[in-house]
């Protein structure tokens, strides 16, 4: 718990864990007023986690609620402050960076062109040497139609590299509601976008390595969205993968293949869209230079195989060759896109929706997604409304990567849980630790509870490792394949 726990201070509220390091947001923490906020940085060491810093807004104010949203990656840690400048609730982020064994304020950022009621803050997440900030409340496509901001480290200052809206943003979408970014991929989430607020999110990826250009790549709905999905509640992304989760009770697996990204030839924009029966299908490439050219499906995409005909010279054609689809029901779709010029960057991308994850004892209503995290083969699901210690007690679910395909690992119960106690309101996970906040458990008076699991060396063995008290929704997946071969 934190040192100095008062009820109501709703630690727990955010959490996220790196490395050794941990930070938890405490929203309601009153030591700048009344509902200022704070946030903790917790350090483990020999399996044992230990509070080492409370960090504070140097600037903070009553109902600023620093500690909203956190993150933290390597060297800094980010917290979000999404009512926060002059009671005008256009927001703040702030970055703390480590030295040696304290965390200094680094930056306090605002949006460019902020406004109030933008609510930048409210969700944010770091990669390296990128941040991502949402603003739900911004209204450049109607009122809280919600946008969301990219950041740049340049040595020791932070840039506003690019501000990111949906392509069909409305109003009431609160794009911006969920972010998160993994090197030069981020996803936003929108929950209240379509009819019957049924959600979406967005996949955007910076253009060129070396430009601050962010483009849209894809929109993602669910295959069979209903009325009040929530769809976009709760985003991540790392690596081959990207969660979206949702405030019901199933999980959707999308993959998505770039089969090639460097800047080799021009080709026309196409859309080629793959039934479930076997075929092939034939694209149009355009001055393709001298050389020959070999073609490498990912070894994960085993329905495709792609062939070419051409040795080298001006236009021809590449023969997409498939298998029957497995999944009679999902189609893919392959991409190639360019600008008309020779020698600039292209992409062939394949999306195949996949597969529908459900917890394995899930139930209606138990919110099973309403918080999301992953890295690398492994990810965690928080399920809020979960009844298995009472009503609302709450539980968690670690995913693991086996045979290529996502398999329930573990569900984790805190041993004391109890009804209404919200245990995966809040989860994250890195490396042999998972984290997971109960905001409402009142155990200690209404100081909250978060647990820390650690992952045992053994097949599916997740062990409660710490418990500390203090206070804190249907998950769709999607892969990305990185590269391949496409040399001249």
């Amino acid at each position: 718990m934190a040192s100095d726990a008062e009820e109501e201070d709703r630690f727990g509220f955010s959490v996220c864990i790196s490395g050794n390091y941990a930070i938890v947001g405490a929203v309601y923490n009153d030591d700048n007023g009344s509902k200022s906020g704070s946030a903790y940085i917790f350090k483990q060491l020999d399996n044992s986690w230990t509070e080492q810093i409370k960090l504070l807004a140097s600037n903070g104010d009553k109902g600023d609620r620093f500690g909203k949203s956190v993150a933290i990656s390597e060297n800094y840690a980010i917290v979000g402050s999404f009512t926060d400048y002059n009671g005008s609730s256009s927001g703040s982020v702030y970055i703390f960076k480590k030295a040696e064994d304290t965390w200094i304020e680094q930056k306090e950022l605002h949006a460019s062109d902020a406004e109030g009621l933008d609510y930048f803050g409210t969700s944010v997440a770091i990669s390296k040497d990128y941040i991502i900030v949402g603003a739900s409340g911004n209204d450049d496509n109607g009122k809280d139609s919600g946008s969301a901001y990219i950041f740049r480290r340049d040595v020791n200052n932070w840039i506003e590299e690019s501000k990111l809206l949906a392509s069909d943003g409305v109003r009431n979408d609160n794009f911006g509601k969920s972010v998160s970014i993994y090197e030069e991929y981020a996803i936003v989430g929108t929950e209240i976008v379509n009819l019957g607020s049924q959600g979406s999110a967005y996949i955007f990826k910076r253009a060129i390595l070396d430009e601050p250009a962010w483009i849209e790549q894809k929109v993602l709905t669910a295959s069979n969205g209903s009325q009040y999905d929530r769809f976009g509640y709760s985003v991540s992304i790392s690596k081959s993968y990207a969660f979206v989760g949702t405030y019901g009770n199933s999980v959707y697996s999308y993959k998505h293949s770039l089969l090639n990204e460097k800047p080799i030839l021009a080709v026309f924009t196409q859309y080629k869209e793959l039934t479930s029966d076997a075929g092939t299908i034939s694209i149009n490439i355009a001055n393709m230079g001298t050389g020959s050219m070999k073609w490498s499906a990912a070894s994960d995409v085993e329905w495709l195989t792609i062939n070419s005909g051409n040795q080298g010279v001006d236009s021809g054609l590449i023969d997409i060759s498939y298998e029957q689809n497995k999944w009679n029901d999902r189609k893919a779709i392959i991409t190639i896109t360019s600008p008309d010029a020779v020698n600039s960057p292209q992409y062939i991308r394949v999306l195949q929706s996949k597969t529908v994850l459900l917890a394995s004892d899930g139930a209606e209503g138990n919110a099973f997604g309403s918080s999301v995290d992953i890295e690398s083969d492994y990810a965690i699901v928080g399920a809020t409304n979960d009844d298995v210690n009472g009503y609302r007690s709450g539980s968690a679910y670690i995913f693991a990567i086996v045979g290529g395909t996502w398999v329930e690992q573990s569900k984790l119960i805190p041993s004391d849980g109890a009804e209404l106690d919200l245990f995966g309101c809040s989860v994250s996970i890195s490396g042999n630790y998972a984290i997971v906040g109960a905001y409402q458990d009142d155990d200690v008076g209404k100081i909250q509870a978060l647990l820390i699991f650690l992952r045992e060396m053994v097949i599916f063995g997740w062990n409660r490792k710490n418990s500390y008290p203090l206070k804190v929704i249907v998950v769709l997946v999607f892969q990305f394949q990185y590269p391949v071969i496409m040399p001249l």
